[in-house]
């Protein structure tokens, strides 16, 4: 499964084309958000969804997912990605973003080669996460509490600065 409002090559849309090709008849590509031209371009074997902003809807499709793709090659925070654990959708994403740095081993996979067939590699795996570690580490980008981290951080260094002004 893949979401996003803007697809286009750099979110790997194209890995999502290979893949319908590539992965054997009992894996089901859902995309989220693609526009009526990008429609055209993706294998008939996919689901397509248009662009959704409906939580509950959104909520609906990444809990029914089995596993969420990120092929990104530009992402700086991966906010699909965190959706999808919060899920408790286990993830599978690129290398070449900031993304990897929210995935762990007990939630997700990191793809170090990027191509389709890495990705198909990793997917025929059908790994087995926790659906509990999947929404523990989404949590760690809850915004309260990712806000007081950025209180404590930008006090501590209001203190440093007063310190080295006396």
């Amino acid at each position: 499964m893949g979401v996003s409002l803007g697809w286009n090559y750099k979110k790997g849309l194209d890995i999502f084309i290979d893949l319908a090709n590539i992965l054997p008849d009992d894996f089901q590509i859902v995309l989220v958000g693609l526009s009526e031209e990008q429609k055209k371009q993706v294998p008939e074997n996919c689901i397509l969804l248009g662009p959704t902003t409906n939580v509950e809807e959104l909520v609906s499709i990444y809990s029914a997912a089995d596993i969420f793709l990120n092929p990104s090659k530009e992402e700086t925070m991966g906010l699909v990605t965190v959706e999808a654990l919060a899920c408790g959708t286990p993830v599978i994403v690129s290398n070449l973003t900031a993304v990897p740095e929210i995935v762990t081993p007990e939630c997700g996979i990191v793809v170090t080669e990027y191509s389709s067939e890495a990705f198909a590699l990793e997917i025929r795996k059908k790994p087995k996460f926790s659906l509990e570690q999947c929404r523990k580490q989404a949590y760690k980008y809850e915004k309260q509490s990712k806000f007081k981290e950025y209180l404590d951080l930008y006090s501590s260094i209001a203190k440093i600065s007063m310190k080295e002004e006396w």
